[in-house]
């Protein structure tokens, strides 16, 4: 192949076996790993918690419901709610009760439009049914549904078939800055479709464990009433307790209550125990007097007598005062006043709201995120490690199949290597040649040394000559062992090592 076309190729090839081995790498190891996707959230929805009714009770907001996540397409129309019958799955009875109002007006009427989720596209559906404490200042959120048609994310190469969900429902002031409830729901290894019902037959304010989806999440301290509220709350109290009196018929008092002061013998007793009293305190300074109350007991009884009929007298005017409330305020379109009884108070109460019945307070702004993960694979974590370990082998494989300028390289490496490997044996042959004649030199020079001890017996530099001889031979010998090891071949002297 022409150089030019060559390096053409080379550029093409290279660089793409490089991006298919690594995108193949990557998918293993993004596979092994817990995805997590945002699912879109309903919008932020701002409601009342709490409604004023007519006489001043202050209960939880009626107009808020359930609250319901819930994902499909959807259809707007004269859909009302339809009946369901026993035992049909939870799919069918979201399709004949899931109604969003979508009429005007403050109230709904007949023939309003309502906004349904369109048949065969439910994708998810998650309901906490709010639930208030006995004296209605703690909030508890209870999950009572939970639907799984369609997964947001797709499975992937090596995606898992399961998912994990996180729903978190925040109550914050208006502003969203600062919530007074939130809860987290987790479920995982859901798999499609999924569905699961909890406390089907108890109203969504009562107390239930609701343990099939994990239980009650709370208590939270309830939002309070803003002070702007205040007045419109004490004013139809005052109300509602000035005209129960106004139809609480006058029942004349019965005489006031005898203590034991108005005993004879105790008045008797009373008198004595006065006149001493004020005997002792003759001689002392004013300062120093004691005084009782019930002394002198003519005055402490006149004060019973006033305090009585002063009551008496309050209670009358207050009759007469709610009595011409009544008779000012509870009338009828026509001018007629209401009859004086339960249903005429009533009918006043609402006439006194002025058609704000109830009044709604304690705005508070309600949001929702949806998280679903997606979990690793298995198969893809096991694999991963050796996938990034292989990778860069594997790259230099293919190459050298597919790359033209990469052939050359490996070619002229493998020549190269093969000259070299030639020199290194040739080299290795000749040292082993050399070690062969060091190691018959030694031989010779260690012979020639000990004749010459045997001709001269009891010589001194003889016999050092000869030992100095024997280790000269011992390391040639030595010598020649790595050298035939480096050359490959079998050692000539195994007893030395």
């Amino acid at each position: 192949m022409a150089p030019l076309v060559a390096a053409l190729v080379s550029a093409v090839v290279s660089p793409l076996v490089d991006a298919v081995v690594d995108k193949g790498v990557n998918a293993l190891t993004e596979a092994a790993k817990d995805k997590d996707f945002q699912v879109p959230s309903p919008e932020p929805v701002m409601k009342e918690f709490y409604e004023v009714g007519i006489s001043g009770e202050t209960t939880f907001n009626s107009q808020v419901g359930c609250v319901v996540l819930v994902r499909g397409e959807f259809e707007t129309g004269d859909y009302q709610p339809e009946p369901v019958e026993p035992g049909e799955s939870l799919p069918d009875i979201i399709a004949a009760k899931f109604r969003v109002w979508a009429g005007s007006g403050a109230h709904q009427k007949r023939g309003d439009p309502y906004v349904r989720v369109k048949s065969g596209t439910l994708e998810l559906y998650f309901e906490v049914a709010p639930v208030l404490s006995d004296d209605g200042k703690m909030l508890g959120l209870r999950p009572q549904a939970l639907y799984l048609g369609r997964f947001a994310s797709k499975d992937g190469l090596f995606g898992s078939s399961r998912r994990n969900y996180q729903f978190t429902i925040t109550f914050a002031d208006p502003f969203g800055s600062q919530a007074f409830a939130s809860a987290d729901f987790k479920y995982e290894g859901l798999e499609k479709p999924f569905s699961k019902v909890a406390c089907p037959q108890v109203p969504q304010t009562t107390y239930c464990a609701a343990t099939e989806l994990g239980g009650i999440r709370g208590w939270y301290v309830t939002k309070p009433i803003s002070e702007d509220f205040a007045p419109v709350i004490k004013k139809r109290q005052a109300n509602a307790v000035t005209l129960k009196t106004a139809i609480t018929d006058w029942t004349a008092p019965p005489p006031r209550p005898t203590v034991p002061d108005d005993v004879p013998g105790v008045a008797g007793l009373l008198k004595t125990y006065c006149a001493a009293l004020e005997s002792a305190n003759r001689p002392r300074l004013a300062g120093q007097q004691q005084w009782d109350e019930r002394c002198p007991p003519d005055l402490a009884l006149a004060k019973r007598e006033y305090l009585y009929g002063e009551s008496i007298a309050s209670a009358r005017l207050e009759k007469q005062r709610a009595d011409d409330f009544w008779a000012k305020m509870c009338v009828d379109s026509t001018g007629q006043s209401l009859r004086k009884d339960d249903d005429g108070l009533v009918k006043c109460l609402k006439v006194l709201a002025g058609g704000k019945e109830p009044v709604l307070a304690g705005r508070f702004l309600l949001t929702s995120t949806i998280v679903e993960t997606r979990p690793g694979n298995n198969v893809a974590a096991f694999f991963a490690p050796a996938a990034e370990k292989v990778a860069p082998s594997l790259k230099t494989a293919v190459k050298e199949k597919l790359d033209p300028v990469e052939r050359e390289k490996v070619a002229a490496a493998a020549a190269t290597k093969a000259s070299a490997d030639a020199k290194t044996k040739r080299d290795a042959l000749n040292a082993v040649t050399l070690a062969d004649d060091g190691v018959k030199a030694a031989q010779v020079s260690y012979d020639a040394a000990l004749a010459k001890q045997a001709a001269t017996p009891g010589d001194a530099a003889a016999e050092v000559a000869a030992i100095t001889a024997h280790i000269a031979l011992l390391k040639a010998q030595i010598a020649a062992n790595d050298s035939y090891r480096a050359a490959d071949l079998p050692i000539p002297f195994p007893v030395i090592g």
